[in-house]
């Protein structure tokens, strides 16, 4: 008889049958292990549900925005009237969760701003009226931006009611561990890794390196066609040299307005990138090399159809159109 008879047989799992059989036979009973002794004090699952929903309520309380199942098991361990330690693990409580009616859902990372609504609301009716001309067309949008990679990136949510959107965790900068710049199009995308140290005096990125990068990557992929490039205000991005080299080639410039990557679709190709990479087992510890972590980036960049990059490219138009419903607001 195989260990996975065995365990149908007695209605148990396999590493509950190897455990006993490594054990000594004693009378011909196998004993349980010494410090596995049985369980006395089992509640039942109506009891535990409703001890779970007790400290969710009250750690959703004094932060709403971020409450994970790890949290509330140690809540529950820590409190007066709580389990001795180890008695739940947080997977037993998060499908406590799940059958309550909660979902986890996963918090956006949004910088934070203020007073920039009316700037936001006037690109967006500006680009609105000139699609309307027919001066701009929406496949014509070409969307640039930096992105820093780290071995540690991790997702952040909080479980919440059903409906309900967790919260953007504001960050202000990140501790980046590889530095790789992109830009997307309809039938056109490209990333590269940037070098550490740039020709600046004190190794900063110049504008005469930013306009290396473009022309080495963005003018075969212009391929004589009129486009609308997007790019952030950055210093070496608002070069008067910049412009003028954009302008000489039949780049039009679009005017951003700060503080809006939630209108940019190349974020979420970067969140694409990132989810799929925090799936590699390689991927999820810390003190992976930069090499490791571009060979992940250039491996979930050949998985993504260009057809995902098309459809980020037309969705333009979906959050101009949310950012106009919520007056400038963030979407």
């Amino acid at each position: 008889m195989s260990i996975g008879d065995m365990a149908v047989a007695m209605n148990c799992c396999k590493a509950t049958i190897k455990r006993h059989l490594a054990l000594p036979l004693i009378t011909g009973v196998l004993q349980p292990q010494k410090h596995c002794p049985p369980r006395t004090d089992r509640i039942s699952i109506e009891r535990r549900r409703k001890a779970v929903m007790k400290a969710f309520s009250i750690l959703q309380e004094g932060d709403p925005d971020c409450v994970t199942a790890y949290d509330v098991m140690k809540h529950i361990e820590t409190s007066a009237s709580g389990r001795p330690a180890g008695a739940w693990s947080r997977w037993t409580v998060r499908r406590d969760l799940m059958a309550l009616g909660l979902s986890f859902d996963e918090a956006r990372t949004m910088p934070e701003w203020d007073g920039y609504e009316g700037q936001r609301l006037q690109m967006c009716k500006e680009i609105l009226k000139e699609i309307k001309a027919g001066t701009m067309k929406w496949e014509d949008f070409i969307f640039s931006d930096e992105c820093m990679v780290r071995g540690e990136d991790r997702r952040r949510g909080s479980w919440v009611p059903e409906g309900v959107r967790c919260k953007p965790r504001h960050v202000r900068r990140y501790c980046p561990k590889l530095h790789i710049w992109g830009f997307i199009g309809v039938n056109s995308r490209k990333i590269i890794r940037l070098p550490a140290k740039g020709s600046g005096p004190k190794g900063g990125v110049t504008a005469d390196d930013y306009i290396q990068t473009l022309q080495t990557h963005l003018l075969p992929a212009l391929r004589g066609k009129t486009v609308i490039w997007m790019q952030d205000g950055a210093s070496i991005h608002t070069a008067k040299k910049v412009i003028e080299w954009l302008n000489a080639h039949g780049v039009r410039c679009l005017d951003w307005s700060p503080y809006s990557p939630d209108l940019n679709p190349i974020e979420n190709y970067w969140g694409r990138l990132k989810a799929a990479m925090g799936k590699t087992p390689r991927f999820r510890f810390r003190g992976v090399k930069p090499q490791d972590i571009w060979g992940s980036v250039q491996k979930e960049y050949r998985r993504l159809p260009m057809e995902y990059t098309n459809r980020l490219v037309m969705s333009f138009e979906d959050h101009i159109m949310e950012c106009l419903e919520n007056k400038g607001g963030e979407n």
